[in-house]
């Protein structure tokens, strides 16, 4: 009789295969420890055998899709311009996005402070946090074209402003909803996916420009993109 698990295999990626490998060590590894704790057995026979290592997989991003992309964002709406540039040629993610206040920008050193990100839980509603740890509090460097293109957004959101007079709250966000308020920051994400579609390119999450980010300044030789300070 053949081997129903030899024949899986050829069905499945070596990933797979290798993914489904370290999930069963771990759950045996797990079985035998609890059978050690009570005194079944002396000691767990898989303590020194070591599950197969599975390579991490590399996180989708753009590469020569970027300028065909930055082409056809020129025709986009100023608002989701910037959000797109700060995500690409800045690294940070969408909720940090959302967070930033027009304070956390330098326009004479071409620098902005990352210190917060905005959450949303459905019984409080939107919520300022601080960034993840890996990265943390951080100042980035972005090129003057990206300024520029803040500074045209902020005439543009000083406008807004003015047309809806004692209706807008003002919070101090470079990217708020029509009154003023935080913006939900999968407004951005949505935008994004919907624009992409429409715009006939290939879909690609919005944390792939954070990661698009990294591969641009590596094809670029940027080095020394942004500076941790805490």
């Amino acid at each position: 009789m053949p081997s129903v698990f030899c024949c899986s295999c050829a069905a499945v990626s070596f990933r797979t295969l290798l993914e489904a490998i370290r999930h069963c060590y771990s759950t045996l590894s797990s079985m035998l420890s609890t059978a050690v704790n009570w005194q079944y057995i002396k000691a767990n026979p898989l303590e020194n055998v070591k599950p197969p290592k599975v390579a991490r997989k590399q996180a989708d991003h753009y590469e020569e899709e970027v300028l065909e992309m930055l082409s056809k964002l020129e025709h986009a709406p100023i608002k989701y311009q910037c959000a797109i540039a700060i995500a690409l040629f800045g690294g940070l993610r969408l909720g940090e996005i959302a967070a930033l206040e027009w304070s956390d920008l330098d326009f004479d050193k071409h620098m902005l402070i990352v210190n917060k990100q905005l959450k949303y839980d459905s019984e409080i509603g939107i919520y300022e946090k601080e960034p993840k740890t890996d990265s943390g509090d951080r100042i980035v460097s972005l090129d003057e074209m990206v300024f520029e293109q803040l500074k045209v957004y902020k005439e543009w959101q000083e406008a807004e402003k003015q047309k809806m007079g004692a209706l807008w709250q003002d919070h101090n966000k470079l990217f708020t909803q029509a009154d003023g308020k935080p913006i939900f920051y999968h407004t951005i994400s949505h935008w994004w996916s919907d624009w992409l579609e429409t715009e006939g390119l290939r879909p690609l999450k919005f944390h792939g420009l954070r990661h698009t980010s990294a591969t641009y300044q590596i094809a670029h030789d940027v080095d020394g993109h942004s500076l941790c300070v805490g």
